[in-house]
């Protein structure tokens, strides 16, 4: 499905971008002390001016295709950027390009916005791309979107969340307090709250509208686990959820701590998760021999291991990211197979190839079911030709 064009351009300004407004507040209001029960409120580090969008130079190609299994035939849009620097076709090249996105969120227009270095890049219905650049020009790996802004996650050796607002064109950069100073990956929820997880121990923490941040659960003696971008998911049942790469097993807020599924063995190193509209969590798991999981809302679980052709070596394991179609159907990007694999519930797994070295990393689909993905520079895969 085509997604339908525009021909008017988009400019960060207060009339820029149509907004839904998901919380009731935000982040840059509140008072000065902390409510009972915080552990502080989250600290500015740096801010920038509302700012114009700049825009992004890009190479458009269509390609047609068709996909294994049930897919059927796709176009495949490439948006090549100008002068990148990263056409080396090693992965360890391409993961550090300082051009080249990481992870993608839906904005508050339902438009993709992919995380680039020093800023976040939004392709607009008129398929034009615009960057915006952040405080301190830092990169971003994970994005989400909520309570009318993009949120970004900074690992680098400043960690911290960024607050950007698309109305207004204004940004902000803050710090966490102990011990969520090294987030991880974030999710919002209805009420515009955000939810981090730390990226070395099995704690969630809440920022209210007020910028104050609270600790959702913790273990209660602290262990070292790695979760990865897209490690943390807000499920319908209102519980968040967190996947921990390190010893491969999802955890489930219970409380003020978090009840585990063991996936069986740390052959197994579960990384994004997605939630679908039954409530299932589905979650990437990138042991070998690599394979996608569905963790039913009562509490089954359910692996789809991958077609051989796309099967990755046991000591491959690269963070993957997952997003769940309005069908239900989940779609999972194989960074080292260029490939965007699609599996239902059912148990049908096909996929799309991508060209070569495209290493498609970050993952969104918006409400036509086209899926967006990060490579070198963007994709857009839509069903049908």
């Amino acid at each position: 499905m085509q997604i339908r064009t525009m021909t008017s351009k988009i400019a960060m300004t207060a009339v820029a971008l149509p907004l839904v407004v998901l919380g009731c507040g935000d982040l840059t209001e509140g008072g000065s002390s902390s409510s009972p029960g915080s552990i502080g409120k989250l600290m500015p580090v740096a801010n920038a001016p509302a700012v114009q969008g700049e825009p992004v130079t890009t190479t458009k190609r269509e390609v047609h295709t068709t996909g294994t299994g049930t897919i059927g035939p796709v176009t495949v849009t490439y948006y090549d950027l100008d002068k990148t620097p990263c056409g080396s076709p090693l992965p360890e090249v391409a993961m550090n390009c300082p051009i080249a996105p990481d992870g993608v969120t839906l904005g508050p227009d339902g438009m993709p916005w992919y995380a680039s270095n020093g800023g976040m890049v939004r392709i607009g219905e008129d398929d034009a791309a615009v960057k915006v650049r952040v405080p301190q020009d830092r990169g971003f790996l994970n994005l989400a979107s909520g309570g009318g802004a993009v949120w970004g996650i900074s690992w680098g050796p400043s960690p911290g969340i960024l607050r950007f607002d698309p109305v207004t064109g204004a940004s902000d950069f803050y710090a966490l307090p102990e011990p969520l100073s090294r987030p991880s990956t974030a999710a919002v929820d209805a009420h515009g709250d955000v939810f981090v997880a730390a990226v070395d121990r099995a704690i969630v923490g809440r920022i209210d509208a007020r910028r104050n941040v609270y600790i959702v659960a913790e273990e209660d003696v602290p262990a070292r686990i790695t979760i990865t971008d897209g490690g943390l998911v807000l499920g319908r049942d209102g519980a968040a959820y967190i996947s921990d790469y390190e010893a491969g097993r999802l955890g489930r807020v219970d409380g003020s701590g978090f009840v585990w599924t063991d996936l069986g063995g740390n052959s197994h190193a579960p990384s994004g998760m997605a939630v679908a509209p039954d409530g299932a969590i589905w979650f990437v798991d990138l042991g070998a021999p690599g394979q996608a999981g569905r963790l039913a809302p009562g509490g089954g679980l359910q692996t789809f291991p991958l077609p051989p052709e796309l099967q990755l070596e046991p000591t491959t394991k690269l963070a993957s990211s997952i997003a769940v179609a309005p069908d239900g159907a989940a779609w999972f990007t194989v960074v080292e197979r260029d490939a965007v694999v699609r599996v239902t519930a059912a148990g049908e797994v096909s996929y799309v190839s991508l060209e070569k070295t495209s290493l498609p990393r970050g993952l969104a689909i918006d409400a036509h079911g086209t899926v967006w993905v990060t490579t070198l520079g963007f994709a857009r895969i839509d069903l049908g030709s």
